[in-house]
């Protein structure tokens, strides 16, 4: 997917626009390193299985104060 120049340029022009109208842009489902390559070179952020399985609310705050540095 990332090595497609039509899907990095599609994909990079979106990016822009929602910056340019300060919105923050999540990638959603992504579930494999193909699929994070374009997220990590653009710099913007990503959920989906390849980060963590679904979780209940009661669950988030224990999991970002193990994983804060």
């Amino acid at each position: 997917m990332a090595d497609d120049p039509d899907t990095l340029m599609l994909v990079s022009t979106i990016v822009a626009l929602t910056r340019s109208l300060r919105l923050n842009v999540v990638a959603e489902g992504v579930e494999t390193e193909d699929q994070a390559k374009i997220p990590r070179l653009l710099r913007f952020r990503m959920q989906g299985y390849m980060i963590s399985k679904p979780v209940p609310e009661s669950e988030v705050q224990e999991i970002l104060r193990r994983t804060s540095p």
